[in-house]
């Protein structure tokens, strides 16, 4: 799917649809719905939340509770700054997310940056609540931030 903006640049995405149906239906050679690491799909998790500016380390943005007899295999994790001015979103440096005492994001604070703070997934969560928190070593530059994460819970059989 190709978007055109009235700028003139294109955004494009690539987007898989699956259809999920109950593990009764499942015709899967893993053992009826049973994944490669032996759990259950439950459900896709797609977080998102919006925050004020904030600055220094520690800063608690949620508290997210994974249910118990439930992990999550998180699969991808962004945070972006934007303007209440504009439609404009960024990439943020020099910045991690914790989700407990699990590291889930970090982009260090280099120009050039690659992209391997972003390839460590999946990270695995155990049940339980956790605080979500968030650190960036330098000043606000923005009006908020959107941090997304992306996972699917299974059930422990």
């Amino acid at each position: 799917t190709v978007l055109t903006n009235g700028g003139g640049a294109d955004l494009i995405l690539s987007i898989l649809e699956f259809n999920v149906v109950p593990i009764s239906e499942s015709s899967s050679s893993s053992g009826g719905g049973l994944s490669s690491e032996g759990l259950e799909f439950n459900q896709v998790i797609n977080y998102s939340k919006t925050v004020n500016s904030f600055f220094g380390s520690g800063a608690v943005v949620d508290n997210i509770v994974v249910p118990e007899g439930k992990v999550w295999k998180v699969t991808s994790v962004s945070l972006l700054k934007g303007s209440n001015n504009s439609n404009y979103i960024s990439d943020v440096s020099n910045c991690g997310l914790l989700l407990g005492d699990i590291m889930l994001f970090y982009r260090p604070s280099t120009n050039g940056y690659s992209t391997s703070s972003y390839d460590n997934f999946p990270i695995w969560i155990n049940s339980g609540a956790k605080d979500l928190v968030v650190g960036r070593a330098t000043t606000n530059d923005a009006t908020f931030y959107k941090i997304s994460i992306s996972a699917i819970e299974y059930n422990i059989p």
